[in-house]
């Protein structure tokens, strides 16, 4: 959420192996600026990763970042920027720590379609689309986690702009799916994991409701923003 002052970014972490405890924080940068600041989002992860390791007692061995908002023309930017600085914030803690570092892509015009005998329709929810019409420079994969009735559903872009990890496709794709349906606020399941609705709601929240100011770091635990 922006302002003739800046901007308000946010970062919401899952704290437990089920992903229903949250921390979250926020942080400012220039006004229309795209690609985070780095100083402030390593800041910003710190703290998310101290929250993990207070909640658990130990240091996460596998952080998985899903980077809302970004775009397809400041993938190479992103990764400098952004999940460079991530990934040495992560090692800082912990040296056989790994990252890898998904774009979230919503706006975009790809579609795809089911077929039925003589009848074509929206994907049923969960579809995966991983081969034949996706980059062959950079890991990418489309999920249509939703059931749509009216009009055609539109599909979820990931792209993976660092990786670290020895998880497989098949496994980041099954956490992305699961991620889609532990959103609070709605029964079912939504476009994209439930802590890129969580962090662009606080955002919003502090954007417009806090003017921009800092909320109070012991609410980092509450969904309070929902």
């Amino acid at each position: 959420v922006g302002h003739a002052s800046g901007s308000v970014a946010a970062l919401v972490a899952s704290l437990d192996r089920f992903g229903t405890e949250f921390f979250s924080t926020t942080f400012r940068q220039k006004a229309k600026q795209q690609v985070l600041p780095a100083e402030e989002f390593k800041n910003a992860l710190q703290r998310a990763l101290e929250a993990f390791r207070g909640f658990t007692g130990i240091s996460p061995k596998h952080v998985v970042i899903y980077r809302d908002g970004g775009s397809e023309g400041e993938l190479q930017l992103m990764e400098r920027e952004e999940a460079v600085p991530a990934h040495e914030t992560v090692v800082a803690m912990d040296p056989s720590a790994a990252l890898t570092y998904i774009v979230v892509l919503k706006k975009i015009r790809t579609r795809y379609f089911s077929a039925r005998g003589n009848e074509v329709g929206n994907p049923e929810p969960g579809t995966v689309v991983d081969s034949a019409v996706v980059s062959h420079f950079l890991p990418e994969f489309y999920i249509c986690c939703q059931h749509v009735n009216q009009g055609s559903a539109t599909p979820t872009k990931y792209q993976i702009i660092h990786d670290t990890s020895k998880l497989n496709m098949n496994t980041l794709q099954m956490l992305t799916y699961c991620q889609a349906h532990l959103y609070f606020n709605w029964p079912g399941t939504i476009r994209t994991p439930a802590v890129c609705k969580y962090a662009s709601n606080l955002a919003k929240f502090v954007g417009t409701v806090l003017r921009g100011d800092s909320p109070q770091a012991k609410l980092g635990r509450f969904l309070y923003f929902l």
